[in-house]
């Protein structure tokens, strides 16, 4: 979901923004990068640090969505695809996209002549969005039978060796896929790293506008 501010300049603020950031991946890299906060190095210990009117707080990339959801952070600097695989996309608010980490979250499957059948035997679909690789199998109808085994890495390993049918993985240029004689089935959506909000702080202007100023470093101020 995503939607526009206007008109909220001139609110005080109560308490602090709760931001959540990751703590590790290609994201929490370029983002560190980008704003080339102090508190915010390479290799930090820190679990939480408070910067402006803020508390930034370092967790994992999939818990973020999760922990904005439930209202114990009030946004996040996380992926799209972290937020469909919560399930959590009815629930935030995209504030910005950073423009990084893009990619297209895809069904891939072996670049052979047969495509795999999903009528005729039963598949087996391993992906690091289980969730996500499950409600794909449901949408296929009743009469296809996928098994979903979650896993922590790239899909393509299993694909490509035999051990797995199809897969569900983030695909960038795609040259992963070709290099291992791979293809994609079907593009599901895309994915990027972007600021997100919870949907309850758009109903207090006051934390919705602090919460803006903060975030507006992430356009390249500091």
């Amino acid at each position: 979901m995503t939607v526009g501010y206007e008109n909220l300049r001139g609110q005080s603020l109560d308490d602090r923004v709760r931001l959540g950031v990751p703590n590790q991946g290609r994201l929490a890299e370029d983002a560190r990068r980008a704003l080339g906060w102090e508190e915010w190095s390479a290799g930090t210990r820190l679990l939480r640090f408070d910067r402006a009117h803020a508390t930034v707080y370092l967790a994992r990339s999939t818990d973020l969505p999760r922990l904005v959801a439930a209202g114990l952070l009030d946004g996040c600097l996380t992926g799209q695809d972290y937020v469909t695989e919560a399930g959590a996309g009815d629930r935030l608010v995209t504030i910005a996209d950073l423009g990084v980490q893009r990619s297209s979250i895809c069904v891939v499957e072996r670049d052979d002549e047969n495509s795999v059948d999903l009528r005729k035997a039963q598949a087996i679909l391993v992906s690091q969005y289980p969730e996500t690789a499950r409600r794909w199998a449901r949408q296929q109808g009743p009469d296809r039978r996928v098994r979903v085994v979650a896993i922590d890495g790239a899909a393509e390993m299993y694909v490509s060796s035999g051990m797995a049918d199809l897969g569900i993985d983030a695909v960038m240029t795609g040259e992963t896929l070709r290099a291992n004689g791979m293809r994609v089935r079907e593009k599901l959506f895309e994915s990027s790293g972007r600021v997100y909000a919870a949907l309850d702080l758009v109903e207090n202007p006051i934390r919705l506008q602090a919460f803006l100023d903060f975030v507006g470093c992430l356009g390249g101020g500091r």
